[in-house]
């Protein structure tokens, strides 16, 4: 729970600590467990990581990515997981990193772009594909 609030992230791994492999991660969405059961929030200070992602027999293996995977695949996987994050790991499972949907979606935005002005390169585009434009600084769907 500190590393979550200290670092205003929305995962932290959680590994094996001889082997570094990755075994899980909490995620901000999985902290409401404690405020749910008086148990495990009384627990709070007791309970490992591991304990805690293991909880109730349901366990759910982290979205992963190789850290040699490209872009494509690294958004492909987070498509078909509906996951918002995914750990990059080694040959070893030992995570070497993270990659977002923010961090993807910003390799496709244009730097510092002036939102009164009619979106520009990848967002004209992006909103053509889908039947829609810009008039006079609102977006409007053609169909």
């Amino acid at each position: 729970m500190h590393v979550l609030w200290e670092n205003q992230i929305g995962a932290v791994a959680v590994v094996q600590r001889e082997t570094k492999r990755l075994i899980g991660c909490v995620r901000n969405s999985d902290l409401h467990l404690l405020l749910d059961n008086n148990d495990l929030f009384n627990n709070r200070r007791s309970l490992t990581a591991e304990e805690f992602i293991h909880m109730d027999g349901e366990w759910i293996s982290p979205v992963t990515n190789r850290k040699t995977d490209t872009l494509m695949q690294a958004m492909k996987n987070l498509a078909a997981t509906k996951c918002s994050f995914c750990f990059l790991v080694d040959e070893l499972q030992q995570v070497q990193g993270v990659i977002t949907l923010r961090d993807m979606i910003v390799q496709f935005a244009p730097p510092s772009m002036d939102s009164t002005i009619n979106g520009g390169g990848f967002f004209d585009s992006a909103l053509e594909q889908t039947g829609c434009h810009i008039e006079n600084g609102t977006m409007v769907c053609d169909h």
